[in-house]
This record gives structure tokens, sequence and C-alpha cells, in this order.
């Protein structure tokens, strides 16, 4: 990969010889960005990211990403037994195609030297239309759908890293002794939990803990037991933060139709998908496996009755065997999200239990999922620089 530029050549001079589809009658185009193969005299090959001269970085990152995006959703696995598309179907085929016109003379990017362009590129377009609403096009000759999902992403990353904004840098801190092993329990005196399964063994158990220490600063801890590999964690966490981002997005989605709605006049949530009646609200023990995303038919809210409190308990004696570093001297907890690994009858249950310090007198479920979200994510983000290959 390189982003070195020489000499600078319109788009249309320099894609002369590679036929693309025609832009609509009517489109400007304002600025392009991609990524362009080439081969040197050795027949080595080399990507190179070239953009059009004052192309916006974050509109380039804003397409970039919304195209991911739709291509990530439409992307999927087949069956062995599965018919992958139909030539005949291919619509494709029927667009007209032709050497980009002058409408690109406009635009210049950098040359590439001694070097030969394959044919292969991944080529961004913004453009204006004939009413001047923004448009874009997206030309990837002879790249197969992962080799555009590949660069997408690189792309992403790299803009990311060019877009970043300068916030404060974290306080420096200093190594000390590694804190003794002490049961899971006792980080926990006189705290209340969903109940797990009786029959449930726990194996492991990773903990988000919030923690108050004697000058009242507040600060996150992780916590893991015995017998969680670090890939095990992170692919525990990875579907656990894809589970809560697909909820919130939900949510979000339910919010803004019935502002909609509302103002129209009201709402038939039965016929709304997301809606409550749909709505996989989080059980006692909000099992993470895939069963227990099962609807339940009763209508659930977010508040916690009497019957319901009598199914949460202190942790017990299957927790107590497990072994954690303890808390900072001087800390106490406050909040916590334990997830919990488990074996029952042959299967791997995994649940996700939450708590607080009786005294703070807080509402279940006492850490909100946006909450919830940004430390995963920062948790996920950890292990995959640790397990990076």
């Amino acid at each position: 990969m390189t982003t070195t530029r020489t000499d600078a050549v319109t788009l249309d001079t320099l894609l002369a010889d590679f036929p693309l589809p025609a832009l609509e009658p009517g489109q400007t185009p304002t600025q392009v960005w991609g990524y362009f193969e080439t081969v040197d005299d050795d027949g080595d090959a080399t990507w190179h990211e070239r953009a059009s001269e004052g192309a916006d970085p974050a509109t380039v990152y804003a397409e970039v990403s919304g195209y991911l995006a739709g291509l990530e959703a439409a992307d999927v696995w087949f069956d062995d037994d599965e018919l992958v598309g139909d030539p005949e179907d291919d619509d494709e085929s029927d667009v007209p195609e032709a050497p980009l016109d002058e409408r690109f003379s406009s635009l210049s990017i950098g040359d590439f030297g001694a070097e030969e362009l394959t044919g292969r590129f991944l080529l961004l377009v913004i453009s204006t239309d004939a009413d001047g609403e923004p448009a874009r096009d997206v030309y990837s000759p002879e790249l197969s759908d992962e080799e555009v999902l590949g660069l997408l992403r690189l792309a992403q990353l790299r803009l990311t890293e060019q877009l970043t904004w300068d916030v404060p840098s974290p306080q420096a801190t200093a190594l000390s002794e590694a804190p003794e092993l002490v049961p899971l329990t006792s980080l926990f005196p006189g705290w209340e939990f969903e109940t797990v399964d009786d029959v449930a063994n726990v194996t492991a158990v990773w903990a988000l803990i919030e923690t108050i220490d004697d000058e009242g600063t507040v600060t996150w801890v992780q916590r893991e037991s015995d017998g969680l590999a670090l890939g095990e964690l992170l692919s525990l966490i990875a579907v656990r933060v894809t589970g809560t981002e697909e909820r919130l997005l939900a949510d979000w989605g339910l919010s803004d139709l019935l502002a909609a709605e509302e103002e129209a006049g009201g709402a038939d949530l039965s016929v709304v998908p997301g809606s409550p009646e749909e709505a996989d609200d989080r059980d006692d023990a909000g099992l993470l496996a895939e069963d227990s995303l099962e609807d339940d038919d009763e209508d659930e809210t977010d508040e916690i009755d009497d019957d319901e409190l009598d199914e949460f308990a202190p942790l017990d004696d299957r927790f107590e065997a497990l072994q954690v570093a303890g808390l900072p001297a001087g800390a106490t907890a406050r909040r916590a999200l334990l997830l919990v690994l488990a074996e029952e009858d042959g299967a791997s249950p995994r649940f996700a239990l939450y708590g607080a310090a009786p005294e703070e007198e807080l509402d279940y479920p006492y850490i909100d999922d946006i909450e919830e979200l940004g430390l995963l994510r920062s948790q996920e983000r950890r292990l995959r620089l640790d397990l990076a290959w």
C-alpha cells in the first residue's frame, strides 16, 4: 500500500482505457477517491490510495462507511446446496459502459509514474445531480465482493486515523504489585444478583465493576476468573456488543417512528417491527445464548415487581469457588456486570447478571444499554490488540 503522489493527471485521461458505467445526465463530479492496483516492470503488484485535489476526508469517510454498511448488511454465506445468484437476473449487465467523459476532466489525481494500472480499482465518485442534490457512484471493475469489502474497511480505518479528534490523554499510571486473589463473592458483600439455574455448573466469570475510593474517585475495572481464555472472552464480548448495538438501533428506530406517529395522531404498535410486543427485554438472568432471544408471550416492563425480586439472591457457592484479583486498596464496588459461562446438560449457556451495592439504592438494571455498549467496546478493543496475529 502506498499514498505517494507524483504528477497530477486528469481522471478521464488516466482511465481512458477502462470502460465504466456512465454517469446520469446532468451529474457533475465534484470529488473522487479510490484505491488503484498497479504493477511494476518486475510484475509486482501494489495498491495506491488517491484522491482528487480538495477532496474532503470527512465526506469520503461518510460515503465509504455508508457503502460498507450496506454491503455488510447484504453479505451472506450460503449452504452447500444453495444456488448463489442467477446470471440471467444480473441487472448490472444492462448498464451501458464507456470511457469517462469530459465531465471528469476537471478532476485530477496523482499519476503512478512508471507503474501500470492493472484495471483493478475501487473508485468513489461524489457528484451533484441536475437538481443540485448529492449523488454518488462506486466503480470496482474486476474486484471480487470480498476485495471490495476489504478495501472499504481499510479505507475506513485509514480515514478514521486521519480524522481522529485530539482528546485529552489519560492520566499517567504506575505499575503496582499484582493484587492478591480473592473469592469473587467477596467483592460484592450483601449484594443480590439474578439467580442462575441451580443445575448449571458455573465454569468462569468476567466482571466489569465500577468502584469508588476513599477520595470519591470513580473508576471501572475488569476482573476475570481462571479458566477463561482471552479468545473465548473476546468472542463472548463481541457477541454481546453486536446484540446490544442491534437492540439500541431497534429502539432508536422505534422511538423515531413513535414520534412521527404521535404527530400524525397515534401509532398502532401491534404492527410495528421491534415494538414492545416483539421486543426482547432482558430476563432476570439475561441469557446470552441464542435461545434467550425468543420473544416472551407476556408483556414485560423495565420495572421489577415483588414476585420478580424473589429471583434475586446473593451469589452462591458456585461463585465462591471462583478466584479473581481483588479491588485496588481503599476501593469498594458500586455497580457490576457479570458475564457468566456455564455448563448444563451438554450445553454452554451464558448469563448476564447485573448488580449494585444495596446502599446506592439504584434502579435495576443499574447499567443502561448505552453505558454498557461503551464499556464492552472498550474491552473488545483491548482484547483485539492483545490477541492480534
